[in-house]
């Protein structure tokens, strides 16, 4: 499929970005040479968010899932007793398996917020490196917010939850919070190479993304 400027305008990209793909040879170029194309130009927020408006609901919380088991060794490391992160994944590892079903296709975004909440578990775990108690507590209210969802036990549960939305936000959300958390606990180690850690954790899952698009 082909990206114009009607899609992106439909999907509410933002004016900035909008413009620089316009005036930079972008519009009417495939998804994968687009996003190829933003990697290479280090223009990752507008590939993360690209890929996740492309992506349809299933492929989306394929995508939350990767990013989420990225970071799971640093929370592990931090808190190597709780679980909470690995349930989360394993929730949104569950719709995917059930799919098809009626109750599967009212809650896609609920699973998607399952596995954001690994992510941003992971996440409190990065906070901890850098002693950063508000950010902590900022991601902590994120992570347990979005965990209870993960565990609600029937669709009128899911669907009254605050974490209900679009499966596209929680996607995005999901590979930001792991490219942060793998920048925050390296930050700990290697303060000035862990820019370079949070780069080239967010290509890893565009690029894992990319995949299952071709593969579909």
């Amino acid at each position: 499929m082909k990206i114009t400027k009607n899609w992106l305008e439909s999907r509410r990209a933002c004016s900035t970005s909008l413009d620089y793909v316009c005036k930079n040879g972008y519009i009417g170029l495939d998804i994968v040479p687009f996003l190829q194309k933003l990697i290479n130009q280090k223009r990752l927020s507008d590939a993360n968010w690209l890929i996740t408006r492309y992506m349809n609901k299933d492929e989306n919380v394929k995508y939350a899932i990767f990013a989420a088991k990225q970071v799971l060794p640093i929370f592990n490391k931090i808190f190597p007793k709780d679980n909470a992160p690995m349930k989360a994944i394993e929730a949104a590892k569950k719709y995917c398996k059930i799919k098809n079903t009626k109750f599967a296709a009212a809650n896609t975004s609920y699973y998607t917020a399952a596995a954001a909440a690994a992510s941003y578990a992971a996440v409190i775990a990065a906070a901890s490196y850098a002693a950063d108690a508000a950010a902590a507590a900022s991601y902590a209210s994120d992570a347990a917010a979005a965990a209870a969802a993960s565990y609600a036990a029937d669709a009128a549960a899911a669907a009254s939850s605050s974490y209900v939305a679009d499966a596209a936000s929680y996607a995005a959300d999901a590979a930001d919070a792991a490219a942060v958390a793998a920048a925050d606990a390296a930050a700990a180690d290697d303060e000035a190479g862990a820019n370079d850690i949070r780069i080239n954790m967010l290509i890893k899952i565009i690029q894992n993304g990319i995949i299952n698009i071709l593969e579909e």
